[in-house]
């Protein structure tokens, strides 16, 4: 909750996802982003002034093990990233995902496979369009000494 702009104990029903936190609390902060923001602010569906979108797509991936694509209540698991292995799920219906619904609603998960596909497709191309930001001035000794035990430098 933040007092005046959320109320406490709300509850968007709004599908997000982690790209979508940046976009939100640079919108709380009323700050514009710098560059390149990927995801967008959830902040007027979070304090009710807009209603949620109960078809927005949301991608998911869990390193090189599974991809998701969540839309209304539906969700799509790719299992592994070369495998053509899929399983559709009705999260209405099942929300512990436990019965593949892909053989009764194939032209469903179709749709959504190829969307997952485009939607992949695109993160790659937005990750291999960055390049590293130059650092300018000289980072302090014990910062360095962090980064580079974390393997970022």
């Amino acid at each position: 909750s933040l007092p005046g702009v959320l109320p406490e104990g709300g509850r968007s029903m709004q599908a997000a996802s982690l790209v979508d936190v940046l976009p939100t609390i640079l919108d709380l902060l009323k700050l514009a982003p710098t560059g390149a923001v990927q995801g967008s602010s959830l902040l007027n569906v979070m304090a009710a002034r807009e209603e949620a979108d109960p078809e927005r797509r949301v991608l998911s991936t869990l390193k090189d093990s599974h991809d998701a694509l969540r839309s209304g209540n539906w969700k799509l698991i790719r299992e592994g990233k070369r495998s053509d292995s899929y399983s559709l799920y009705d999260l209405e219906l099942d929300p512990g995902e436990s019965l593949d619904r892909w053989s009764v609603n194939p032209v469903e998960g179709s749709v959504l496979e190829q969307e997952l596909k485009w939607q992949l497709l695109q993160d790659q191309r937005l990750r291999d369009s960055r390049s590293p930001v130059p650092i300018t001035e000289e980072l302090d000794p014990e910062v360095k000494k962090q980064l580079r035990a974390l393997g970022y430098l």
